[in-house]
């Protein structure tokens, strides 16, 4: 880096340090920032709603298994709204729950 200056030289070029600053605002501009993001968001609401609903399939206890129900709906609505945002398709309803 020369002394006094923002400016590094690599290669034999300059590089200004808001250069990749300019990109990513490019980047965020276009939403793909967001495709990764919500993709695990979506996943892993997914995972713990199919994993509340296993539980009250399991489950004896008429009280807790409403609790694990109520939990799992509330699970498939996050990843709902989370797809209507980005503009994906909704998560299937969910499967006739099967104990294990």
């Amino acid at each position: 880096m020369i002394p006094g200056t923002r400016v590094k030289i690599m290669k034999g070029r300059k590089q200004d340090p808001n250069h990749w600053l300019e990109h990513a605002e490019k980047w965020r501009a276009s939403g793909q920032e967001y495709s990764f993001s919500a993709m695990k968001l979506l996943t892993e609401y997914i995972e713990h709603a199919l994993q509340f609903e296993r539980l009250a399939a399991q489950e004896a206890d008429p009280k807790l298994k409403a609790q694990f129900a109520e939990q799992a709906k509330a699970y498939r609505e996050l990843a709902a709204e989370r797809a209507a945002r980005y503009g994906l398709p909704p998560p299937s309803p969910p499967r006739e729950a099967t104990p294990v």
